[in-house]
């Protein structure tokens, strides 16, 4: 099998993924009228998010009004699902064994034991978890778990970024322990503070990922910043 026709089954499992996640969503609204609005909403974040990776993976140059106005949609629905749960935590990417997940918790505190299902209840915490764009666009790239240190790992996304999704002219990166700050130019995609930027998104799942540890998102201005817990072992080298 050719790269190309690689990229292509892995563009069509992912979009699938997205699609079938809103199905079962939508279904479950139909099913719990408890919950409708809520799981309605997860299953337009599902949507949209397949319909966002299509634009930036299968659109070299993707018109940036389009990706924009879409990315602003997805965006959107995960601040009205935030805002009807009451959660107001920070954005962490957790890995899961399988995948990475979005999650918002109420407040930022301890990560529950599992995070796969969408809506999060675990010893009194509740949360969101949705599937993340960045973990859709970097299903084109190399095995993330690959044998590289941490430096070289942010090096392959931040080009992928800038190169492979043109989702920005230019990035400057400043690591400083567990905790990274890419300086982003001419983002493709405005408001790097919107909830799961592909900028930010990429580069915490990747991380994520790679670490097999939460990763927390926080902007501010054009910087995208990234930290993670050092490893409960000290002698484990994050390098």
């Amino acid at each position: 099998m050719s790269a190309a026709d690689r990229d292509r089954r892995n563009d069509r499992a992912v979009t699938l993924g997205f699609v079938a996640v809103g199905v079962i969503a939508a279904a479950a609204a139909a099913a719990v009228p408890a919950n409708r609005s809520v799981l309605i909403a997860l299953a337009g974040t599902a949507w949209l998010g397949a319909l966002l990776t299509r634009l930036v993976v299968r659109t070299p140059g993707h018109p940036a009004l389009v990706a924009e106005s879409v990315h602003a949609a997805h965006a959107s629905t995960i601040d009205r699902l935030a805002m009807e749960l009451d959660l107001a935590g920070p954005a962490v990417y957790v890995p899961t064994g399988t995948d990475v997940r979005l999650y918002v918790a109420r407040t930022d505190g301890p990560l529950p034991d599992d995070v796969s299902d969408a809506l999060v209840t675990d010893a009194g915490a509740r949360g969101l978890s949705v599937a993340p764009v960045g973990a859709a666009l970097l299903a084109r790239l190399d095995d993330p778990r690959s044998a590289e240190s941490t430096d070289e790992r942010i090096r392959r996304l931040t080009e992928a970024i800038v190169d492979r999704f043109e989702l920005a002219g230019g990035i400057d990166v400043d690591r400083d322990g567990e905790c990274v700050t890419v300086t982003v130019t001419d983002a493709s995609i405005e408001d790097l503070g919107r909830r799961d930027h592909p900028i930010g998104s990429v580069l915490a799942v990747g991380l994520a990922e790679h670490l097999d540890r939460p990763v927390r998102v926080r902007v501010e201005g054009d910087r995208v910043i990234c930290s993670w817990d050092r490893p409960v072992d000290s002698n484990t080298d994050s390098s």
